[in-house]
């Protein structure tokens, strides 16, 4: 009969670790849920004593909502299958299509072997909304954690089809904006300058509304790279905010 070592939690929130024979991994899930216990990792004896590791992802970029999404779902099926909580992420990690959701998926797996509840790993990671994080540490106060990832998955679906009605929302203004921007920097550039030589040549004196559009076209002239770059940060920061 084959030796498996356990990691599992109590009703309090107790951490357990333990070892013991049954006939297969299964049969030892369903004798710890027989006595209260959420499974969070099992391993035979050998992987216990250290068998070959799988290969690390390293992050790449930031993990998209979407793939977040996906996760606590497959998440969600796995353990109302039975499966333990790290065997859940460590298959996620594999499935991923993207590399950042898979390295995320391990390091949360390895925070929980190291003693740290699945709500205190996820919130080490931006990609996991705080309402998320909130709604997981009820799941596992009440031992329904399935059931609130599954939550937790349509309340970030909600939120991220209502950023992008925002968005969607906001496109046309910001087009118009920036068009009107263009409009402006060509008449403050190419426009303004012309109708300067050509109003000075009467060698009189300009009215105040028009010595103000000359100056501030000077100003625009002298300090243009100036201003370009302060508005590609600007608008590199409202991209990255997004």
């Amino acid at each position: 009969m084959p030796t498996f070592t356990w990691i599992a939690k109590d009703a309090e929130g107790r951490t357990k670790r333990g070892s013991g024979s049954a006939p297969s991994e299964g049969a030892l899930l369903q004798s710890l849920r027989t006595d209260g216990l959420v499974t969070l990792e099992v391993r035979g004896a050998a992987e216990a004593a250290g068998g070959p590791g799988r290969p690390v992802w390293h992050r790449i970029a930031r993990p998209r909502s979407e793939d977040v999404e996906l996760g606590l779902q497959q998440i969600a099926f796995m353990l109302g299958s039975g499966l333990p909580l790290t065997s859940a992420l460590e298959t996620c990690a594999l499935q991923s299509l993207r590399g950042s959701m898979a390295w995320t998926w391990r390091q949360v797996s390895e925070r929980i072997r190291a003693g740290v509840s699945f709500s205190d790993a996820l919130s080490e990671h931006r990609c996991f909304p705080r309402v998320a994080v909130t709604m997981v540490k009820l799941g596992e106060a009440t031992g329904i954690l399935d059931e609130v990832l599954n939550r937790a998955a349509d309340a970030m679906e909600r939120r991220r089809l209502l950023r992008q009605s925002v968005m969607t929302a906001l496109a046309y203004p910001a087009i118009v904006l920036v068009l009107a921007i263009g409009v402006v920097a060509f008449m403050m550039i190419a426009l303004i300058p012309k109708l300067t030589r050509f109003l000075l040549g009467f060698h009189r004196k300009l009215p105040p509304v028009t010595q103000l559009l000359v100056d501030i076209a000077a100003f625009v002239q002298v300090h243009a790279a100036g201003i370009g770059i302060g508005l590609a940060a600007g608008a590199a920061a409202l991209a990255v905010l997004r």
